[in-house]
């Protein structure tokens, strides 16, 4: 039987619960979480977290992410503080999770883009993948058995909102969109992502980007056809930026690309890999819970109606 297996970005997911005014935001999460398991009929829960930032882009290119680096340390005393409890608050999580029979996978040097992506392009037949993540870049992941959907606000794309509680797979993509989730690697090469200091040639934003694309395919077929490029509302100016720099789009792609190979994926996670395959292993069989440490923490955090409906309240967790 196929199980239905959560995987979720971690960090990303957490950061909704950023600015919110919960009195325990992690017990809210975890709450959350519960009710995604349930109504999805999800088999078991995988978190994927970030340990740093990927030694394999780095490499590649020195500034990747430099922008974000920066606006770290501007930051007012008062916004390092709020980071500093919000990345405590991921922490907590993440070692509470085990206690509801979630695996963890985390790998030194490796961003969670890269742990959800080898889990969801190596699956085999025996589970769906559904990510939880309002990241858009792993929408080129999407493929016969694996959707997406974001845990809090709308996941937004070029001005197109995607619904809260809808899940994104590779059909409804494609009808939204018009490209499919293979060329939203070259899309995304061509546009660039400032947030993460990749730069795409002057003149070329998203929705360029995604013309392009759907003109004519591939960045090959552009960079072929760049003298003669035929789309609405692209000055000679731009065409020329492109064609003298086309060079970025192609530094773009493997800082971009998440459809990795065997040799790439070695690379990128090293020796992560062989974790990541016993957790592969352990799919079908049913999550574990510690019920005693977590009706611990149920007492330890005054939630008395969940600790006296203990088992009801555990039970999505329990597998399908």
């Amino acid at each position: 039987m196929t199980k239905n297996v959560l995987l979720l970005d971690t960090l990303n997911s957490m950061f909704n619960l950023y600015h919110c005014n919960e009195s325990d935001p992690v017990w809210r999460f975890i709450a959350d979480i519960k009710n995604i398991v349930r109504d999805w009929k999800i088999h078991k829960v995988i978190l994927a977290c970030d340990r740093g930032q990927s030694t394999y882009r780095l490499a590649l290119y020195p500034q990747y992410k430099e922008a974000r680096r920066a606006r770290r340390e501007l930051a007012t005393p008062a916004e390092k503080e709020a980071l500093s409890k919000f990345f405590k608050q991921v922490d907590e999580f993440i070692k509470m999770a085990p206690l509801f029979g979630f695996e963890v996978a985390g790998i030194g040097g490796c961003e969670a883009d890269d742990i959800l992506s080898y889990l969801a392009t190596t699956k085999g037949d025996n589970y769906r993948a559904a990510i939880l993540s309002s990241d858009t870049d792993l929408f080129q992941l999407l493929r016969p058995g694996v959707m997406q959907r974001a845990y809090g606000p709308k996941m937004n794309l070029l001005g197109i909102e995607l619904p809260q509680n809808v899940w994104v797979t590779e059909p409804r993509f494609k009808e939204v969109y018009q490209i499919t989730p293979q060329q939203f690697v070259e899309y995304k090469a061509l546009a660039g992502d400032t947030s993460d200091s990749i730069y795409s040639p002057e003149g070329m934003g998203p929705g360029t980007a995604l013309k392009l694309i759907r003109k004519y395919g591939s960045i090959s077929e552009i960079e072929k056809n760049v003298d003669n490029l035929e789309i609405s509302r692209f000055s000679e100016k731009a065409r020329a930026n492109l064609k003298e720099n086309f060079h970025l789009v192609h530094r773009n792609v493997p800082l971009v690309n998440l459809l990795h190979d065997a040799e790439t994926y070695n690379k990128i996670l090293g020796e992560g890999i062989d974790m990541l395959e016993d957790i592969k292993a352990r799919i079908d069989e049913p999550p574990v819970l510690d019920d005693k440490k977590v009706k611990e923490m149920l007492f330890e955090r005054g939630k008395v109606n969940i600790y006296n409906s203990y088992d009801e309240w555990t039970a999505p967790f329990r597998g399908r």
